[in-house]
């Protein structure tokens, strides 16, 4: 893994090297970039540690498998405090991917 490799599974989220348990993650969200409104980068905001500031990554998703939305999904059941927003992953007829994500609050 690369200094600046990002990923994660159902455990933890790993972000330069480091092993971050999923409690510790305190959101993703969807969010802008500059140009590029059309395109769902997302903030995921964490906490290294215990003694640790609070720190934040901004992501673009893979849109070709739901490994993303399952992330989201593993934060929300060991850390139903995180704030999330609404992202889903599916394969339509023909084998095409198709994702869709909302901020929070127009899906609630």
């Amino acid at each position: 893994m690369s200094d600046t490799c990002i990923g994660f599974d159902d455990t933890f989220f790993y972000v330069k090297k480091k092993k971050i348990p999923l409690q510790f993650v305190l959101a993703i969200r969807l969010t802008e970039s500059t140009g590029n409104k059309d395109i769902p980068y997302w903030k995921i905001a964490y906490t290294p540690g215990f003694d640790e500031s609070n720190r934040s990554v901004r992501i673009l998703p893979n849109v070709y498998n739901d490994r993303f939305e399952r992330f989201i999904k593993s934060v929300e059941r060991v850390n139903p405090q995180a704030e999330t927003d609404y992202y889903h992953f599916t394969i339509l007829p023909g084998g095409m991917p198709k994702t869709t994500w909302a901020p929070r609050d127009s899906y609630c």
